[in-house]
């Protein structure tokens, strides 16, 4: 079945699995960019419902809200912000799409107080396309007076292996016959370059 068209806009509607980036029209004064790596299984969706929090002018909990947050853009809307900074991303500068960045043109930066969160398959964005232009960026948003802050979020190393087994168990196909070890220790072993030493 395909999704229902929106016939008012001429056009239909694009489903993705977080909507469309989040937009407040917030003006600030001096510009801040502030840029999550979300490792998962480290509490990365906590952070995103706060950052959510701060666009949004209006909570169902917290009622109407003033927002501290001019554009988010989750993982699945990065191409946005390399979008919106062109001209240190050229092969991006053309590829504002304002069905996914919520706005017609590229809110200017100067005046934005800007999240996004790189998770999934933008980490690789991240590191090939984001991180070696980083210094740019801080440097251009320090010319501004502006701010470009890091974030990440680790965890304690056992439960994080926990957390990450039991959301992703490994999966082994077993051949007819033989005997197949999907217990957390063959897993755990299978990571490691000295095997067997897990019990």
């Amino acid at each position: 079945m395909s999704p229902p068209r929106d016939v008012s806009a001429g056009r239909p509607k694009i489903y993705l699995p977080t909507g469309p980036a989040r937009y407040s029209g917030l003006e600030v004064d001096t510009p801040l960019l502030f840029l999550f790596y979300h490792v998962e299984k480290t509490a990365g969706s906590a952070v995103m419902k706060w950052l959510h929090k701060l666009v949004s002018a209006h909570d169902r909990d917290l009622g109407n809200l003033t927002p501290r947050l001019t554009s988010l853009y989750d993982f699945t809307h990065t191409s946005c912000l390399l979008s919106q900074h062109g001209d240190l991303f050229p092969g991006y500068a053309k590829l504002w799409d304002e069905r996914r960045c919520s706005v017609p043109h590229p809110p200017p930066w100067q005046r934005s107080a800007t999240a996004a969160e790189f998770h999934a398959y933008t980490k690789k964005r991240y590191w090939e396309d984001f991180v070696p232009v980083l210094p740019q960026l801080r440097a251009k948003y320090a010319a501004a007076n502006g701010t470009v802050i890091t974030v990440t979020l680790l965890r304690e190393p056992i439960s994080h292996i926990m957390s990450a087994y039991k959301m992703w168990p490994p999966s082994q196909r077993c051949k007819a016959g033989g005997s197949c070890d999907a217990s957390f220790c063959s897993a755990v072993d299978a990571a490691r370059p000295k095997r067997g030493d897990c019990r």
